[in-house]
């Protein structure tokens, strides 16, 4: 794609973006949109206008604050990949969105695993259905083989670990974050104390060091999952959510 078709794709879809927004919440404005991204109002009146191009300052603010199609996805430079993580495209990643994909995948190192729909359907409460369909759409993205001994015996083989470039919000991955939210939401009601730990703290902070936050909470839940995956004794999928966030309404946040 050429840097002019891909400065016009941007300016649609920012166009398009704020006629929704607008429509959703009358009170909301280009001055309130301009804030959300972390830009001048008057910059971006002129980027809608087309008497400015998208700087590639603004152009991190965009693809990191906003949920940008993916013909414009493919061409935004992707983060470093991690050492230890397996990256998976964000057009992989769709198909395999829902929560169970990754529980199936943790299953694996389950001593007492077998690599069927039953066995899965067990342990993690999900029909047979979804747990085929699940280890189906993991082989067919790349993230477990399967293989038959002499036996006949069939055993799986996983990357230890992937994870997805969220640099910038993809309908996919706030549809895995609102399946794993509804799920700590039901285990606040259903789980014992002693088997789960939800908590919060109200700070008044400075925003800017919330990208420093965002590093240091990935720093976190990478140490911890190190520390509870090492050892013998494991047998329960586990999820961990964590959330920070400025309260409130969002169109009342949005339209100030």
């Amino acid at each position: 794609m050429q840097k002019a078709e891909l400065q016009q794709k941007i300016v649609t879809f920012i166009q398009s973006d704020l006629k929704r927004r607008c429509t959703t919440n009358p009170n909301y404005s280009l001055r309130a949109y301009a804030r959300s991204l972390g830009v001048d109002c008057s910059y971006l009146s002129k980027i809608i206008n087309k008497k400015r191009s998208v700087s590639p300052k603004v152009l991190n603010k965009i693809v990191t604050r906003l949920s940008l199609p993916e013909d414009l996805l493919e061409y935004i430079p992707k983060e470093r990949e991690d050492e230890f993580f397996t990256s998976i495209e964000i057009d992989k990643f769709k198909f395999i969105s829902d929560w169970y994909h990754y529980a199936i995948l943790e299953l694996t190192n389950h001593k007492k695993f077998v690599p069927t729909a039953s066995f899965i359907s067990s342990e993690l409460g999900i029909s047979e259905a979804e747990a085929f369909e699940g280890m189906e759409r993991l082989k067919r993205v790349g993230l477990l083989t399967s293989e038959h001994d002499s036996s006949g015996r069939e055993t799986w083989k996983i990357k230890n670990n992937s994870t997805v470039q969220h640099k910038y919000s993809h309908v996919a991955f706030r549809h895995l974050q609102k399946q794993i939210l509804t799920q700590a939401l039901f285990a606040l009601e259903t789980t014992p104390i002693e088997l789960r730990d939800q908590s919060s703290i109200t700070m008044l902070i400075n925003p800017k060091k919330v990208l420093a936050a965002k590093e240091k909470i990935k720093k976190f839940r990478r140490q911890l999952m190190n520390y509870l995956e090492k050892g013998s004794g494991r047998s329960t999928v586990y999820q961990l959510s964590v959330s920070l966030f400025p309260p409130g309404s969002p169109n009342r946040q949005e339209s100030r």
